[in-house]
């Protein structure tokens, strides 16, 4: 399940900033820091070099999405990572949606971040509120990852403002203050090492 970030959510000032390098250094793999992102590409030629076995489809009739019509996409990770997608979540990806856009981000964070838990957890396919709130602090790392991967810090100015974060890197509002925040603390972690 994907949600998007929200001012509220709670992650240690510690875990944030590790989240923040993993997913930064994942993404340099594809492009330079003050470029944008492009999840489908990484999706597509990215992923399979570097995570052994990755599949993706994007596929409106699997079974997934027929039993849950809200869901938009999903990870398996119940063997080699399997990343599936609404054909229109894809579509609206490579058209610059910003919500399309992060919902790939996250699931490219949780086959980075999860699979160990996945293993532990189970299939990890989110449905209910319920199942959600058992999953919440995977749902919140993915969610961080996500951000990074869209808008690296390291790419943030000092005093940008969300708009020319929005329309250099394709993200929505959410992400870009979520982005001006961890720039933030990037530099102030930064002046301290």
């Amino acid at each position: 399940m994907t949600t998007s970030p929200r001012r509220n959510e709670i992650l240690t000032v510690r875990k944030r900033l590790q989240l923040l390098e993993a997913a930064m250094l994942k993404r340099e793999k594809q492009v330079p820091a003050h470029e944008c992102f492009d999840p489908v590409r990484y999706i597509e030629h990215t992923l399979p070099k570097i995570k052994k076995g990755f599949d993706f489809h994007y596929d409106d009739e699997d079974e997934e999405f027929v039993r849950r019509p809200n869901l938009k996409a999903y990870v398996d990770l119940d063997g080699p990572p399997r990343l599936v997608a609404r054909e229109s979540v894809v579509d609206a990806a490579y058209r610059g949606d910003a919500e399309a856009r992060f919902i790939l981000c996250h699931e490219i964070a949780h086959v980075f971040l999860h699979q160990k838990a996945a293993t532990i957890l189970g299939r990890h396919s989110i449905g209910s509120k319920e199942q959600f709130a058992s999953h919440k602090p995977l749902e919140l790392q993915a969610n961080c990852f996500a951000g990074a991967l869209l808008v690296p810090p390291i790419s943030v100015r000092p005093g940008a403002s969300t708009f020319e974060i929005r329309r250099k890197f394709l993200c929505s509002s959410d992400v870009a203050q979520r982005a001006i925040e961890d720039a933030e603390r990037w530099r102030r972690q930064t002046k301290r090492s």
